[in-house]
Order: structure tokens, then C-alpha cells, then sequence
């Protein structure tokens, strides 16, 4: 029904003959869209979209389009927060009753496997820490012994918080779009953290310090590494 750039197709919620009330917010963390308040659709990465919305088509992709009735359009040239929303939901729902059942939120259970480019520096830095613990001369207290535990600490925290959310041990937070958000925010510590790490490895490839020779070699052999032209 309402669709932009760059959006998937993630909603879990049939709408097929119902009457909904759907919204979209676009804000400083991305773009989401709602119907009945249950999140359908979202895009985190900011400034790659909001150039447009489509009401009732998108770009007569697969010649799917809105076949219903708009009811009433509301727009904001402002971000409207959790309570104003709610607020005008209620407005709206009660000028326009809703006929049969709202769409119910059925909470998607989070997805706890890590980002591919995650899981691959993930596994390099666990080997590197192994690596330098072998050499016995090295303590964890080291800066690039420190950065490689505090970034596979980051890592153990997500996949807690995670399981925590599965299993029902965490509750999630009352805003959907903010459980995504937070969600997010592990994850894009995490890689911050590993790739931090991989580019100051990868800066003592040519030292003259035999310390700094030592630690390049380690990480040289954790993994896949793209040498010098030529090598």
C-alpha cells in the first residue's frame, strides 16, 4: 500500500480484504512502514532512501497496486514520535471503525546469525587471539590483545541479547521500531570493533618492529589475506 525506494518486502501480515490503518516514518534512523501499528517494513540505512513514497503501486513492479479505498491521507513534514502516533491512530480509528479484525503484531522472532563479513572477521580474530596466547609472551592486556577480546566481547553480548529475546529470558522493548534499532546498534559496534582491529593488523605489514613483525604474522595467518600486487 505504501512503498519507497529500496524497501523490502518484509511484512508478515496479510491485508487482503481488510481495512487497515497504515503509516510510514522516516526519520534519523531510516524508514518504516505500519499497519495497525504492527511494523511491516523497514530500511536502517539512512540517506540512501526517502526521495519518494508511492501510495497504492510500486513502479507497477509485478503489476502490484493498492486496489481498495483511501479513506484519508495524513502528512507531516515532521517526525511524529511514539505518543503522537498513537494519538492519531486513535483519531483515525475512530472516524473510521475498522470492520473485522485489526492486523495483529505477531513479534518475528529475532534472527541471531551474524552478518556474513561479521562472521568472517569474527573467526580471524578469535584465531589471532589464540595465536598470540601460543606464543606465551604476549598478556591479555596488550592493545591488540585488549581490541581483539573486547571485540569478540561485543559479539558474545549481541548473540546474549539475542537468545535472550528468542527465549523469552529479555523482554523486547514496547517500540518495535526501536528493538530494531537497538538490534542494530550491537551489531554496528561489534563490526566497528573487528574491522577497527583488522585495519591496524594490517598497518604493520611493512613495520621494521620486530613486536609489530610478530603480531603481523600472526594475523596473516588467521585467514584469507589479499598481499601486495605482485605477491
Amino acid at each position: 500500500m505504501i512503498d519507497w525506494s529500496g524497501s523490502g518486502d518484509s511484512g508478515s501480515d496479510d491485508v487482503l480484504n481488510k481495512q487497515v490503518i497504515a503509516s510510514i516514518v522516516y526519520n534519523a534512523s531510516g524508514s518504516f512502514s505500519f499497519a495497525d501499528t504492527c511494523l511491516q517494513s523497514q530500511e536502517g540505512v539512512v540517506g540512501a532512501i526517502g526521495t519518494g513514497y508511492m501510495i497504492g503501486s510500486r513502479n507497477e513492479e509485478l503489476s502490484r497496486f493498492f486496489n481498495g479505498t483511501l479513506s484519508e491521507l495524513l502528512v507531516f513534514k515532521r517526525s511524529l514520535n511514539a505518543s503522537v502516533m498513537d494519538s492519531i491512530h486513535a483519531y483515525l480509528s475512530t472516524k473510521w471503525p475498522i470492520s473485522g479484525n485489526p492486523v495483529s503484531c505477531s513479534p518475528i522472532p529475532p534472527n541471531c546469525t551474524l552478518p556474513t563479513d561479521l562472521s568472517l572477521l569474527a573467526e580471524r580474530i578469535t584465531k589471532f587471539v589464540s595465536g598470540m596466547r601460543s606464543i606465551g609472551q604476549f598478556a591479555d592486556s596488550l592493545y591488540e590483545l585488549a581490541h581483539a577480546l573486547l571485540s569478540l566481547e561485543s559479539i558474545k553480548a549481541w548473540e546474549s541479547r539475542c537468545n535472550g529475546l528468542n527465549n523469552g529470558t529479555i523482554t523486547p522493548l514496547s517500540s518495535t521500531a526501536s528493538e530494531k534499532a537497538a538490534d542494530a546498534s550491537y551489531i554496528t559496534t561489534a563490526l566497528n570493533l573487528c574491522q577497527g582491529l583488522s585495519t591496524v593488523l594490517n598497518s604493520y605489514q611493512d613495520s621494521m618492529d620486530d613486536t609489530k613483525k610478530v603480531k603481523w604474522t600472526i594475523w596473516k595467518d588467521t585467514g584469507c589475506w589479499e598481499g601486495k600486487r605482485g605477491e
